[in-house]
């Protein structure tokens, strides 16, 4: 699913990178101002 949404979406994060941001607030929140809206996969959400 990554693969396919790399080629259409802005930014396409790992659950790797999702743990990091959880970490660092300004990044997370840096991230969060540039974006209009984001899209998750059930199990990725808390």
């Amino acid at each position: 699913l990554a693969v396919k949404a790399k080629k259409v979406a802005d930014l396409v994060i790992t659950p790797e990178e999702i743990d990091d941001l959880a970490d660092d607030k300004k990044q997370a929140k840096r991230m969060a101002n540039e974006h209009v809206f984001f899209i998750a996969e059930a199990p990725l959400m808390p």
